[in-house]
């Protein structure tokens, strides 16, 4: 009985040290598990950029550059950008020969004059040369203050950016530029270097930006396979991009016949940074990622003249007894439901509208205008347009949401030009108010001048003799390039209608009790606007200080308020929702 216990003992006791040799096993012989970078030197010998020899790794000996180079020309593909050069101290029949050339052909290393020294060992501070020009690193914000790398050596650019990578952290605020780089921290250095990598892949997907400096929007959609842009104020949609990686760097090319623009864009919390450039001048922008519409409204279909408009039915949580619902209508331009256009940017203005009234328990009707997103297809040409088009589009919803049984009465909020469509619909339909959102208060021709003379007064001065012939009701055939997108004959009809009124004097036969909202930074219309309004109509005024056109929060400067123009995110002007609320609830 004894002897059975003393076997079953020493089986177990057999058993015991197996596992914790298994345990202590690391990825070569001289590197177990415990070893503080045996995660990152395995990682590396999975991906077959190190080998070592009979399973040891030396990691605590020195790497001699060709070695370094050796490893690197594993971990990237190391594409030619230049011719070859032969070193004097590198024969043609030299092991790492073809390696070397490799490198130099793509960049990486220059040698020193006709020697690369392939057998001295690479220094700490060589190393991060080496990696920022192998991997195309760039700046970032957090830099590495190591305090035995002074402001003036030559290696301090390269390692502040391996050290904003959080490629290497240093040894207790040192860097140590001059000691040579083990094989483990070699290992170290390609693994984190790797795993930042930005690949096409990251750049995948449908992108949106606008370039300030020109007021141009624009769309980009990457694929795997292709890229494509879209201009949309210049008529350019889906267009072959040539994407280039370099690093981290996406470097896409546009050539649209002897002009060539190139965007070279970087990853940048969530967004693509970009850098635009095109006949020698270079202007920065951001794309962010398109993500899909969550849809918080109804979405309804209204019959109209010429067909059906789709519509987005904004309504409260609580519609169990009729609520007050007021129809949203855009500004000039092909503007969308939420007040977004390919010309003025994307700021989401009139969806913020929506969105806040619901939630005060007011309901809203908006919808992209004819020949606009979802409601293209009623207006297929731009001749015979008049403004009456878009004033019987509104007369038809009110018509239609008088019978809905959830309201209990119908009102208009319209911005800018919009302002001017809900009180020509008002002349023919009575609502139980009229909000004019940045609505103009001079007849169009004025207004249109003044903002021609704060651009140029010889191209205003133009304007204004085209302006007089219209107002007669003639259609101008000679006009200027500048002016071919305002004046262009296939809008003249609409032109020629718009001039025929004045608002001011149109929101007064309305008779209609009328809330007149207007920002003091407002680039496009003007204090004055409202106050003429204001004057005519015997209707309240508001001023909001700091608002401007697109009814958010913007500072004077006019490169600084244009950026809210592209800025879905900005919120609106704080109190100018619940202005609208108090007023159509009054």
């Amino acid at each position: 009985m004894k002897s059975k216990i003393f076997l079953a003992t020493l089986a177990a006791t057999t058993v015991i040290p197996a596992v914790v040799a298994q345990a202590a096993e690391g990825p070569f012989d001289d590197v177990p598990t415990n070893h503080p970078y045996a995660k990152e030197i395995g990682a590396m010998k999975e991906a077959g950029i190190i080998t070592g020899n009979a399973n040891q790794f030396k990691p605590s000996q020195a790497v001699s550059r060709e070695h370094a180079l050796l490893m690197l020309s594993r971990a990237l593909p190391l594409a030619p950008i230049r011719e070859g050069k032969t070193f004097l101290d590198v024969p043609a029949t030299a092991t790492y020969a073809d390696v070397i050339a490799k490198a130099y052909r793509a960049g990486v290393i220059d040698g020193a004059g006709d020697n690369f020294k392939p057998k001295q060992v690479i220094t700490r501070a060589q190393m991060a040369k080496l990696l920022v020009q192998a991997f195309h690193l760039q700046p970032r914000t957090n830099k590495g203050d190591f305090t035995d790398v002074a402001k003036d050596h030559w290696a301090k650019d390269y390692i502040d950016i391996l050290a904003s990578h959080g490629i290497t952290t240093g040894d207790n605020g040192k860097f140590k530029p001059n000691e040579p780089v083990t094989r483990a921290h070699m290992a170290v250095f390609l693994q984190r270097a790797m795993a930042q990598q930005t690949t096409r892949a990251d750049f995948v997907g449908q992108w949106e930006g606008t370039l300030t400096e020109a007021m141009l929007a624009m769309q980009l959609n990457i694929t795997q396979d292709s890229a494509m842009i879209s201009i949309p104020a210049q008529g350019i949609k889906d267009y072959p991009v040539t994407l280039e990686m370099k690093g981290e760097v996406a470097v896409m090319t546009v050539t649209l016949g002897s002009q060539v623009m190139t965007l070279e864009s970087m990853l940048a919390d969530g967004a693509m940074a970009t850098v635009f450039k095109q006949n020698g001048q270079m202007f920065n922008m951001m794309f962010h990622a398109v993500e899909p519409e969550v849809i918080t409204y109804e979405k309804v279909t209204l019959s109209v003249e010429g067909g059906n408009l789709q519509a987005a039915l904004q309504l409260p949580v609580d519609v169990s007894k009729p609520v007050p619902v007021a129809i949203i209508i855009a500004g000039s331009g092909p503007t969308d439901k939420d007040g977004n256009s390919a010309v003025a940017g994307k700021n989401n203005s009139l969806k913020m509208v929506a969105e806040g009234l619901a939630d005060k328990g007011i309901a809203t009707l908006r919808y992209d205008k004819r020949g606009v997103g979802s409601n293209t297809a009623l207006l297929t040409t731009e001749e015979g347009l008049v403004v009456e088009d878009y004033a019987k589009d509104v007369e038809a919803l009110i018509e239609a949401l008088n019978k809905d049984a959830r309201f209990n009465e119908v009102h208009l909020i319209g911005h800018s030009e919009g302002a001017f469509m809900a009180s020509l619909a008002a002349q023919h339909k009575q609502v139980a108010s009229i909000t004019s959102l940045a609505g103009a208060g001079r007849p169009i021709g004025e207004v249109l001048i003044e903002q021609l003379e704060a651009q140029s007064k010889p191209i205003a001065n133009e304007a204004k003799a085209i302006l007089a012939k219209l107002e007669q009701g003639e259609h101008v055939t000679d006009i200027a390039p500048a002016l071919q997108s305002l004046f262009r004959p296939s809008i003249q009809d609409y032109m020629i209608s718009w001039l025929a009124y004045d608002p001011a004097v149109l929101l007064q036969q309305t008779k209609t009790k009328t809330l007149i909202i207007q920002g003091e930074n407002d680039l496009q219309v003007k204090p004055a606007d409202a106050k003429r309004l204001s004057d005519f109509t015997a209707n309240k005024a508001v001023y909001f200080k700091e608002m401007n056109h697109v009814l958010k929060d913007a500072p004077t400067d006019p490169a600084g308020n244009m950026a809210t123009y592209f800025n879905p995110t900005l919120p609106l002007t704080e109190a100018l929702v619940p202005t609208i609320a108090t007023f159509i609830k009054s």
